[in-house]
C-alpha cells in the first residue's frame, strides 16, 4: 500500500489506490486510451496491438452498475520512466500496466487431454494441455507471472499399447495450513466467511469483508502494535496474548 500510494501521490503514475474496485466507468474510454498510449518501452509494444483498432468497451471492464466508491486501479497517463522508480515501484507499475493492457487482449485458448491407461488391472489417469492461441497470456510472457501449463501428450489413440518401464508408489501426508502472510490475510478479510463451515452462516457472509482496502493493512499492524501478533519473516503467528484474547472470548479494544 505504501509502495501503491507513492506511485499515486509522489510519482502521479496511478490512479487512487485504495480501492478493491475492478471496474472501470463508461466515460473513461479516453481516459484508457491515453493510458495506453502514454506508457513506456516495453508496454507500448504491448499496447499497440490494442491500439491498432476502436477501443472496445465490454462490460466485463466497463461497468458502471458495479462500480464503488472509485473505479479500479490503472496508468494515469503520464509517461513513466522506469529508471526512476524504485524496484518495488517499477514492480508494482508494471503489474498494473500489464493488468491493463491484458484486459483488451483476446482469451487465451487452449486444449486439454485426458488419457486414460490400464496396466495389471490399475486405472491410470494423464492430462496434457496444449496451447491453440496464446491471447492475454502473451503479455505475461517471459516473466514467470503465469502458471505454466501442463506439457502436452503424444499423440495417441484409443485402443494403443505402450509398454511401462517403470512404476513407483509415493507416500504423501496432508499437510496443516501454512503460517499467514500479510497477502493470505488481506485475502482473508477481503472474503470473510469463506472458512465458515455451517453452510448456511457461510452464504449469509457472502459479499462480506473485514475492513476497507484502505484500512486492513492498519487492522493488522494493529494486532502486531498491541502485542496480539508477531512477525516472524514474512509469517504472521498468534503470540500467547492473543491465543488466550482468543480462547477467552473477549474483545479486543
Amino acid at each position: 500500500l505504501k509502495t501503491a500510494q507513492s506511485l499515486y501521490e509522489k510519482r502521479k503514475l496511478i490512479t487512487y489506490p485504495r480501492t478493491d474496485s475492478r471496474y472501470l466507468s463508461h466515460d473513461m474510454g479516453g481516459a484508457v486510451e491515453k493510458a495506453l498510449k502514454s506508457l513506456p518501452a516495453p508496454y507500448a509494444a504491448l499496447a499497440a496491438p490494442v491500439l491498432a483498432k476502436p477501443l472496445p468497451r465490454p462490460k466485463r471492464i466497463f461497468d458502471d452498475a458495479k462500480l464503488t466508491d472509485h473505479h479500479a486501479i490503472i496508468p494515469t497517463g503520464r509517461r513513466a520512466d522506469p529508471e526512476a522508480l524504485s524496484p518495488d515501484e517499477a514492480k508494482l507499475f508494471d503489474l498494473i500496466a500489464r493488468r491493463l493492457i491484458a484486459a483488451f487482449y483476446p482469451p487465451c485458448r487452449y486444449e486439454t487431454v485426458r488419457v486414460v491407461t490400464q496396466s495389471e488391472g490399475e486405472t491410470f489417469l494423464s492430462t496434457g494441455t496444449a496451447v491453440l492461441e496464446e491471447g492475454f497470456k502473451a503479455v505475461y510472457r517471459g516473466i514467470g507471472r503465469e502458471k505454466s501449463e501442463e506439457a502436452p501428450l503424444p499423440a495417441l489413440r484409443e485402443g494403443d499399447a505402450r509398454t511401462v518401464r517403470g512404476a513407483r508408489v509415493k507416500g504423501e501426508k496432508t499437510k496443516p495450513p501454512k503460517e499467514h502472510t500479510d497477502a493470505s490475510l488481506l485475502l482473508q478479510m477481503e472474503h470473510a466467511g469463506r472458512q465458515i463451515e455451517d453452510e448456511v452462516l457461510r452464504e449469509q457472509m457472502k459479499g462480506c469483508s473485514l475492513g476497507t482496502p484502505a484500512t486492513r493493512a492498519a487492522i493488522i499492524e494493529r494486532l502486531i502494535d498491541v502485542g496480539y501478533a508477531r512477525r516472524k519473516g514474512r509469517q504472521i503467528l498468534a503470540t500467547d496474548k492473543g491465543v488466550n484474547l482468543f480462547d477467552s472470548g473477549e474483545t479486543p479494544g
